[in-house]
């Protein structure tokens, strides 16, 4: 397996995170998965669209985003990655602070059809655009791949999927619906996945995600903005199995 993290040469904070991070989870594994960083402009790069820096899509869009901002939390993310295990929420928190400075950038992104860095890709698969993903996302996305090559075409049919689209970090109620969806899970041993997933990430443009929480069971969407309680989530579970009508 081998996951490409493109991104600008040198690496910027938000692409340097993203390859730090899914180095992390990578090593969490059995078996090698291969990390590498590949520039912006690359051959390799292109195979998967065109993509471009957020500083490149502001010329070309002419959009200027807030950039005293993003300066001030560019240095604040430079001081605290010093210590990254101590200061971990902090980095989320002004990573997501950034996210939105640059949501004009990302929506001229989409317009023109430019992948926007960090680009994150898992065995060929585009699985994240223009944001940095979080580790539960990224070991979400290897597990999935690792199925797909890996696992017995009969068990997979039969396997529930369950994703829950939120926030990154994750908001009180993203939290509260993955817990309760992993609980009924837990009735149904080696049955039922769980995956936290951003809103924002390529797989939620994928629903079209426009509320969270946002909870999808075999690719339908059953839940927009709402966190249903364990009974409700089991119903929906059982209706996709098959068990009840």
């Amino acid at each position: 397996m081998e996951i490409l993290v493109i991104g600008t040469e040198p690496p910027c904070i938000r692409c340097l995170t993203t390859y730090k991070r899914a180095v992390e989870v990578a090593q969490q594994f059995p078996g090698k998965i291969e990390v590498r960083k590949i520039a912006i402009h690359s051959k390799e790069a292109a195979r998967f669209g065109r993509v471009e820096s957020g500083h490149e899509i502001g010329e070309a869009g002419k959009v200027r985003p807030d950039i005293e901002n993003m300066k001030r939390l560019m240095g604040e993310l430079n001081e605290l990655i010093k210590d990254e295990q101590k200061n971990e929420n902090l980095i989320d928190a002004r990573l997501k602070e950034l996210e939105k400075v640059l949501l004009p950038l990302k929506e001229k992104a989409r317009e023109l059809g430019y992948l926007m860095t960090p680009v994150l890709i898992v065995d060929g698969q585009v699985k994240s655009v223009d944001y940095v993903p979080g580790k539960e996302e990224i070991q979400a996305w290897i597990e999935i791949e690792r199925r797909r090559l890996t696992g017995n075409s009969n068990n997979e049919a039969q396997r529930i999927n369950i994703k829950v689209f939120g926030t990154t970090p994750p908001c009180a109620k993203c939290k509260e619906l993955t817990k309760r969806a992993m609980k009924v899970a837990e009735k149904y041993p080696g049955k039922i996945e769980v995956a936290k997933l951003d809103a924002m990430s390529a797989e939620g443009d994928k629903y079209g995600i426009m509320m969270t929480p946002t909870m999808v069971i075999n690719d339908k969407v059953v839940s927009i903005g709402k966190v249903p309680g364990e009974a409700d989530i089991e119903k929906m579970i059982k209706k996709e199995m098959g068990t009840i009508s």
